[in-house]
């Protein structure tokens, strides 16, 4: 990948930030090749002169790099990880200038908060009963295109998670495929296969006490009555902007600790009913953004590690505030969306922190359950959230406080 550098210019980039005297260009190997070298973990790029030179040295605040010279061009190696320097290169030895600019390594150092946490890929699929087909054509996809490719990948790699959002998805399932019961039962033993503690995910406002009731009746203890040693006490409700004044109280009265939900501000709270249950409530923002615009695992590992500092430096305060632990949650979840397995880029994500000189977040495949588990600790301090949300957008008309 290419930059061109232009004179007196600061132009930032995904893979670096560079200002000179003169237009050089500098090309990173594609992909990324980068090692530990006399100086640290380093990638390697090309710096062509641009002009005939004999021989050329460069130095990264004022310590020398290595440099090769191929041909009409050079390698050097670049600090992977580090903070804004200046990289100067000179000629023959000798201290004729040719290029003095600013450069930004691809990995920052500083990560806050996070510094020694873990990012979790939490990969999951919305699903509706029915969307943009028949009930029965969504069930033959979410069946043959969604559940029995991630399990093909939890055959194939023993780190990967996945999760389904209701019990009427796991019914259908074993509806299909009764034999394969007691493989469903251990990947969701292990933890690694979730399904959702409520039979769907229903607009609350529009059914009554009775049926939402039957939400975890249908739901958690259906589960528990006919997959020996499994238990769910995660409900999603990720689609509907609505919550409803009791929904906490039936969902904690049920044995479901956690709700997952999303359309409103990212972050966590104490869901609150009239009689002072509560359920543990995490929302992304919006469950879909992560894939349709962030795309933060899509162009490997070096990449990743620069959209997600940009989270670290957004969240830290918050966490650190309310006394949460450092683990930050990246949702991969669109409707009707089929499993992504990012495990090359956790591989090399992990691999370049086992080589780093500083400490650096680590990257794993999780569920929902496991990631509120990590995070809801006795002694965080969450926003707590009373009253009904009504189904009319993105507003908020309920109490807010701060649990002590």
């Amino acid at each position: 990948m290419k930059k061109l550098i232009s004179i007196f210019v600061l132009i930032p980039f995904v893979t670096g930030i560079f200002a000179q005297m003169q237009t050089v260009a500098v090309e990173y190997d594609s992909p990324y090749q980068y090692e530990k070298r006399a100086n640290g973990l380093c990638v390697r790029a090309k710096l062509n002169p641009g002009r005939s030179v004999k021989n050329v040295r460069a130095t990264f605040n004022d310590t020398s790099i290595e440099i090769v010279s191929e041909n009409s061009a050079y390698s050097l190696w670049l600090p992977l990880i580090g903070n804004r320097g200046v990289l100067k290169v000179f000629e023959d030895n000798s201290k004729s200038l040719i290029a003095e600019q600013v450069y930004t390594p691809l990995i920052p150092r500083d990560w806050g908060y996070f510094q020694q946490g873990v990012i979790h890929i939490i990969s999951s699929s919305h699903q509706d009963i029915a969307w943009m087909n028949t009930p029965d054509t969504c069930r033959h996809e979410r069946i043959y295109d969604i559940i029995v490719p991630a399990m093909k990948m939890m055959e194939a790699d023993k780190e990967y998670a996945f999760g389904m959002e209701q019990t009427l998805n796991l019914m259908e399932f074993l509806d299909e495929f009764p034999e394969r019961k007691g493989e469903v039962a251990q990947l969701y033993r292990e933890g690694r296969f979730t399904w959702g503690a409520t039979f769907n995910q229903p607009y609350e406002g529009l059914e009554s006490g009775e049926q939402l009731v039957r939400q975890a009746y249908f739901g958690r203890k259906w589960i528990k009555e006919n997959l020996p040693g499994c238990d769910d006490i995660t409900a999603y409700n990720i689609d509907v902007p609505g919550r409803t004044l009791q929904m906490p109280q039936i969902l904690a009265k049920s044995g479901i600790k956690n709700l997952f939900i999303s359309r409103m501000r990212e972050g966590f709270y104490d869901w609150h009913s009239p009689d002072g249950s509560k359920v543990f409530t995490y929302t992304p923002g919006n469950y879909g953004w992560a894939i349709m615009f962030w795309k933060f695992f899509d162009d490997g590992a070096v990449n990743a590690f620069h959209k997600l500092h940009e989270r670290s430096v957004l969240w830290s305060d918050y966490f650190r505030e309310r006394n949460i632990p450092p683990h930050y949650a990246v949702v991969l979840s669109t409707d009707a969306s089929g499993p992504s397995n990012y495990s090359k880029v956790v591989e090399e994500w992990n691999r370049i922190a086992d080589m780093a000189e500083v400490p650096l977040p680590r990257l794993r495949h999780t569920t929902a359950t496991a990631y509120f588990e990590t995070v809801n600790v006795p002694a965080s301090r969450l926003e707590k959230v009373s009253g009904e949300r009504p189904i009319c957008g993105f507003t908020f008309t309920g109490r807010r406080t701060t649990r002590q």
